[in-house]
């Protein structure tokens, strides 16, 4: 596969942010352009987009909460859907010290941002900081049933072992394993809270990858448990 052409701050946001704060970083396809204009955040956020330049230009234009907020960073590549290199260009671009890659299509519905703030000097927050931990913020959607395929949204230190695995599953989970297995620890902030937003989907592409994700994630997580299992044998060797 050909690397990708990255165009890093395309759009750079007007507003400056302190160092202490979160930055949302997602990614955006043609498709959820819609679902993106009805964003209400108040915070800072980077974005990944596969262009369609004239829409995206419009976008800005006939929101003024993108123009303030957002950093754009486009992503050329030869094949679609390579969402994990996506979102490690969103990640590598956020302007905090602090991240959380989160799907564009929740609606955030209370402060979370305030909440992990006032707690950076009680133990969480200096674990936090220590990029020994990563915070939950729970989501949801309107099911009657739990989804096991479901994935939570974590804030952690951008500097830390946060990076999504370039895995062929594509699976935003990859990254959620590796960093449990590396130590860290998973605090859930309690009160606050995402929900989903119904919208259309690839249908087409996801069945397919739906089909052969099962397998290559499956022997993603064995391959990865066993770099964590053998490393420490290897370090007393060394």
């Amino acid at each position: 596969m050909h690397p990708p052409q990255v165009v890093p701050y395309y759009h750079r946001a007007s507003r400056t942010f302190e160092q202490n704060d979160i930055t949302v970083t997602t990614l955006v396809t043609f498709n959820p352009f819609k679902v993106c204009s009805g964003l209400t955040i108040v915070c800072p956020i980077s974005v990944t987009h596969t262009p369609l330049l004239d829409a995206l230009r419009d976008l800005c234009v006939s929101t003024p909460a993108m123009s303030t907020y957002v950093d754009i960073h486009l992503v050329f590549t030869l094949f679609d859907r390579q969402l994990n290199t996506w979102r490690n260009t969103a990640h590598l671009f956020s302007c905090t010290k602090f991240a959380m890659m989160l799907d564009v299509d929740f609606i955030i519905c209370t402060n979370f941002r305030s909440a992990t703030r006032a707690s950076l000097e009680v133990k969480i927050g200096r674990i936090l900081k220590e990029e020994h931990a990563a915070i939950v913020v729970p989501a949801f959607e309107y099911v009657t049933q739990y989804h096991p395929a479901y994935e939570p949204y974590v804030i952690f230190g951008k500097e830390g072992p946060s990076w999504y695995q370039l895995n062929p599953s594509q699976k935003s989970a990859a990254c959620l394993y590796e960093m449990y297995l590396s130590g860290m620890s998973f605090c859930v902030l309690a009160n606050h809270f995402f929900v989903h937003q119904s919208h259309a989907y690839e249908e087409e592409a996801r069945t397919l990858e739906r089909k052969s994700n099962r397998k290559i994630y499956q022997d993603f997580k064995e391959e990865v448990y066993l770099l964590f299992v053998l490393r420490p044998l290897t370090d007393d060797d060394v």
